[in-house]
């Protein structure tokens, strides 16, 4: 077949052979563009071409491997002399495509046509149809009467089973291809209103691009595409923008064949492209730069490659990206992959660093967008594997050195100092590139051990270290002043030390050390707030006579007054409390701390260790002082000693803020509470008020509880607190402890636990202490709404009471998402799955009713609910005007997610009508069958119908009769096969609304008649008109029977089945020329 095609192979790279539509029908509006998004018939891409079916329809394109044969196919399709409506002229482009198909005739084969459609796979099957259903001339009707189709330049477009004609007067035409039949011959030559009112079609016909559901489309330019019906009439006009991996493009390059790859071959509900191409989709970005760290003052250097092979990026895309980096400092850069380069390299400059010490980096906004998820990978580091963690470690500058330590001394004992590398004036953020300096110790005359100008070292990955310090012999008046030098990096504030000697670190602050012979060595733990068996200890020391040891300063009991500060934050409502006694003059627990404390009598061991239980119900830095003022007598009054210790939270309650809550919609935004409690569960309102507060992150997270199952979906968590969310602090809470998160989202169906815990690597307050805490299983989360989808029964619409093509319906997130988990299969445990019920609207509702009125729970599997078998929607009254019904979806199990799209579909009433027919006893005799539909007034003809295919077995031949009408043996044999489908005959196949029966002749020398009715329903015999009904098997469509008689033998009844009378030897009598003919109801 079709042997003249040339074999020509295209040039790309690789195989991937495919078809496409921007789709027409999913068109969204964007500003002024008008998207048009893409479809790929994802399971007919051809990575392996059949190559024995195309050696059978195209043998000159098997040219070797099967690769080879892909490469030529469709090259080969489109070339060939014998594809219907290839040779238009005056037009923009061509449109061969009609409903997925490409159609061909071939002279040499007087018996059968052929045609390659893509949706359905034909190539696999039998493409091939009856000479009868494509005529090679039209009908001797309109003008173009019996002209030749193939090479035809007057065939401008094809859809719908249609050919668009231009006719001789400017005007245009339009014949059924299939059978050739005359459909409309419009007088219109100039557009009747629209941007083009009152202009001549001929001079707009350098537009066309296509035709579709009775509409003509015309594109003007790159993107403004006009739509006018069959009498020029203006429908709308879009200014068309192609979504998905053609966004870099136009609608008049794609149309124009100017995109590498592709090959415009006509509309069919957007435009229809195929080719062979090895540029896919854009499938992610990959940022990477050969450092794992960045200094704050450095610049920072990436790569953007745009790749087209999953997790890798050994495939480029080359076909143009634009879009903007955002870091998460703020800085946001616009970047341009041009065509033909598949990455580009920005330098940004580093001039500040995150509270978390962590630069995110992101793609937000990108054209074309990536398939993947995630769309953009980071690669940090040359040996690194690319991962979906965007972030960066951000080094802090040197801005000076913090001495921390106690305030107070004893000429005995040695203290520990702790020298900080500050990266930021807060000394938040640690400075960790290594630095070395001295710490002197001054004064009149002090000794000190080891020395008085004591070195040390900060190692590089490190930001602190200690020193410890003794001083034996302090100036009179035991003030030693301490200060560094000699450091080995610049400080960056103006003050290169801030000491923090039992009071907060400032440039300000005294870095005086009192050492004194004898006082209190006080120690407290780190501990949680109202934790049990917390002890604090008070040490009373002195030195000895030759000040080589410190020893007990005294035994026995004691009045200590004990006193307590709040070091962060600085203000409390609560006290600090040392066996069950508040630490101010009160005595009230509900009182903050103050300078004069509380007298409390301790009782001193023989080592002079006194412990005494300690207490706090808030959090933050405390202070605990112990002075012993005693009598006039009392040789050890005045000794004094203090320290600072941490109280942190015991953990963190979450829950939901509402007072009733219900479900909440996947991927919408809900709230949850924080609240930072003691061991009590009592709510600790310093959390929020320390010094530092911001730089206490804390990281929110997920855990899935219901369903469980092999299929169970962990979705994705998003919100402030998670990877790529807004930074959640301490600072975030109010004066009660409490904050409340109010974007986090979860992208699945089912219930989970939030987790939140203090991520600071240091824990809080730098005490290594990290609480954390996790709500209760928070839920049901359910779909944000259901999303039904469905086809045609038909070509372009359905008949009523036919079943849908196709119909599902997918429970989506309010991203868009597919909501897995929503699955009543049995797979997951338990089932989040509820059954649905169908919502028409008001119109259709009121006109009919659907064949099911729900979909149980148990049909989702996966999120995608199907019915158990076709779905149908029938008329109450089969007199009843076509309409577009609308189908939505109400949630039946009272959850308010269920807002749902709405999906529409024409419907048309209609029946099939069998004429008689008489002939030559010595031909085969054909019956007009004619699909109808009843059009509000009257049945007329359905010129859509191209899906009807009636099986030879459901034909009944019956009541064979001689020409006086007396009974004879049957003479006709069983109807001539037109076509077949699933391995089964078909008598009658309807295009464009047309069709025959076809009888063979009978033997030679019979004449006679015979009653021909065809069975549409289920049973064995059929509901025809007629006196017999011999046993058939029925077609099983009984959407197209109806009234067909109203005599006393075949009553007015809705169900009837078509019939006729074939007559072989006489031909139709002058007497019965129909004059005038009408249907009356």
């Amino acid at each position: 077949m079709l042997a003249g095609t040339p074999a020509l192979a295209y040039t790309y790279a690789g195989n991937y052979t495919f078809t496409a539509r921007w789709d027409e029908w999913a068109r969204y509006k964007q500003g002024a563009y008008t998207i048009y998004p893409a479809e790929h018939r994802g399971g007919f891409e051809y990575d392996v071409c059949p190559a024995l079916q195309t050696r059978t329809l195209f043998p000159s394109v098997v040219v070797g491997s099967v690769k080879q044969t892909c490469n030529n196919l469709w090259n080969a399709f489109l070339s060939s002399p014998h594809l219907l409506g290839s040779a238009a002229t005056g037009v923009r482009a061509r449109d061969v495509s009609e409903d997925w198909d490409l159609n061909y005739i071939d002279p040499a084969d007087p018996l059968r046509n052929y045609y390659f459609d893509w949706y359905a796979n034909s190539l696999l099957s039998n493409p091939y149809v009856l000479r009868i259903s494509y005529p090679l001339n039209l009908q001797p009707l309109g003008p173009h009467a019996g002209a030749y189709t193939l090479g035809n330049p007057n065939v401008l477009a094809m859809g719908d089973d249609i050919y668009v004609m231009r006719d001789p007067d400017g005007s245009l035409s339009y014949y059924a291809y299939v059978g050739g039949w005359l459909l409309k011959d419009s007088t219109a030559k100039t557009f009747t209103n629209g941007a083009w009112a009152g202009q001549a079609l001929t001079s707009k016909l350098k537009h066309l691009i296509g035709y579709e559901e009775l509409q003509l489309y015309f594109l003007e330019g790159d993107s403004t595409l006009h739509v006018f019906d069959r009498d020029l009439k203006w429908v709308r006009t879009d200014l068309v923008k192609l979504g998905d991996e053609l966004s870099a493009y136009t609608l008049g390059q794609l149309v124009d064949n100017q995109i590498p790859g592709y090959t415009y071959i006509g509309w069919d509900a957007g435009p229809i492209v195929i080719g062979v191409t090895a540029l896919r989709p854009l499938d992610h970005f990959l940022v990477s730069t050969s450092v794992t760290q960045v200094e704050v003052g450095q610049s920072l250097t990436l790569t953007i490659r745009a790749c087209e092979d999953a997790g890798t990026c050994n495939t480029p895309h080359v076909r143009g990206v634009s879009g903007t980096l955002l870091l998460s400092d703020g800085t946001l850069q616009a970047f341009t992959i041009p065509r033909n380069s598949s990455s580009v390299q920005l330098t940004l400059p580093i001039n500040s660093r995150p509270l978390d010490g962590m630069l995110n980096i992101s793609l937000p906004a990108t054209e074309p967008l990536p398939t993947a998820i995630p769309g953009t990978l980071c690669q940090f580091g040359d040996t690194a594997s690319p991962s979906s963690d965007c972030r960066i470690p951000v080094l802090p500058p040197f801005k000076h050195v913090e001495l921390s330590g106690p305030a107070t001394g004893l000429t005995c004992a040695a203290s520990t100092f702790t020298i900080k590398a500050c990266g930021s004036t807060d000394c938040q953020s640690g400075y960790t590139q290594g630095l070395s300096g001295t710490l002197l110790v001054g004064g009149a005359a002090t000794q000190a051990s080891p020395s008085t100008s004591i070195g040390f070292t900060i190692p590089a990955g490190r930001a602190s270290t200690t020193v410890s310090l003794q001083v034996t012999r302090p100036p009179a008046d035991g003030k030693v002043p301490l200060s560094i030098t000699g450091l080995s990096a610049t400080a960056g504030d103006a003050s290169a030390l801030y000491c923090a000697l039992g009071q907060p670190a400032t440039a300000a602050a005294s870095c005086e050390h009192q050492v004194s012979r004898s006082g209190f060595i006080v120690q407290a733990p780190d501990h949680v707030a109202e934790s049990s068996g917390v002890t604090a200890q008070v040490t009373a020391i002195r030195s000895n006579l030759d000040q080589s040891a410190c020893v007990p300063a005294f035994t026995g009991s004691k009045a200590v007054t004990l006193s307590c500060a709040h070091v962060t934050p600085s203000s409390a409502s609560t006290a600090l409390r040392i066996e069950g006694q508040a630490l101010n003059g009160s005595g009230s627990a509900s009182e903050a701390c103050d300078v004069g404390g509380r007298p409390v009598t301790l009782n001193f061991q023989a080592n002079g260790v006194a412990q005494a239980s300690l207490a706090y119900a808030d959090v933050g830095r405390m202070r605990l002082k112990a002075t012993l003022y005693g009598g006039a007598d009392d040789p050890d009054a005045g000794m004094s000693g203090e320290t600072t210790f941490v109280v942190a939270p015991a953990g963190f309650v979450v829950d939901r803020p509402e007072v009733s809550p219900g479900a909440i919609l996947a991927g919408a935004p809900f709230s949850l509470r924080l609240r930072a409690v003691n061991s009590l569960g009592a709510a600790t309102p310093g959390f929020g008020r320390i010094d530092g507060a911001v730089s206490h992150t804390l990281s929110m997270g997920w855990t899935l509880t219901e369903p469980s199952g092999s299929g169970a979906r962990a979705g994705v968590f998003s919100g402030s607190g998670t990877a790529g969310g807004n930074a959640l602090s301490a600072a975030d809470f109010n004066n009660q402890g409490e904050a409340t998160v109010s974007d986090l989202r979860w992208s699945e169906v089912g219930r989970g636990r939030v987790t939140a815990e203090l991520s600071r690597p240091q824990g809080w307050l730098d005490s290594n202490l990290a609480p954390s805490g996790q709500s209760a299983p928070i839920g049901p989360f359910v779909p944000a709404y259901f999303d039904p989808e469905l086809s045609a029964g038909c070509t372009g619409f359905t008949y009523s009471g036919q079943g849908l093509g196709t119909l599902t319906v997918t429970a989506r997130n309010a991203q868009g998402g597919v909501t897995q988990n929503f699955d009543g299969s049995g797979a997951l445990t338990p089932s989040h799955a509820s059954a649905i019920t169908w919502q028409l609207d008001p119109i259709a509702a009121g006109a009919g009713a659907l064949s099911e009125s729900s979909l149980a729970a148990t049909r989702f599997v996966a999120g995608v609910g199907r019915p158990l078998g076709a779905v149908s929607y029938t008329f109450a009254n089969k007199q009843t005007a076509p309409l577009t019904a609308q189908l939505g979806v109400i949630r039946g199990d009272g959850h308010p997610s269920s807002q749902s799209v709405s999906r529409a579909w024409p419907v048309r009433s209609g029946r099939l009508v069998l004429s008689d027919a008489y002939g030559s006893e010595r031909t085969p005799l054909e019956l007009p069958v004619q699909a109808q539909h009843w059009s509000g007034k009257s049945w007329t003809l359905n010129a859509a119908d191209g899906c009807t295919r009636i099986p030879s077995a459901a034909v009944a031949l019956s009541n064979h009769r001689g020409q006086s009408g007396a009974p004879m043996s049957a003479f006709a044999t069983p109807p001539v096969t037109q076509a077949t489908l699933n391995g089964q005959a078909q008598a009658i196949v309807i295009q464009g609304g047309h069709g025959v029966l076809r009888l063979s002749a009978p033997p030679p020398g019979v004449t006679g008649a015979l009653d021909v009715a065809l069975n549409l329903g289920g049973t064995a015999n059929d509901r025809a008109c007629s006196g017999s009904h011999p046993a058939t098997t029925g077609a099983a469509q009984p959407w197209l029977r109806a009234p067909l008689g109203s005599s006393v033998s075949c009553p007015l009844a809705q169900d009837r089945d078509p019939g006729a009378k074939a007559t072989f030897g006489i031909f139709s009598p002058e007497s019965r020329r129909v004059i005038h003919a009408q249907d009356l109801y």
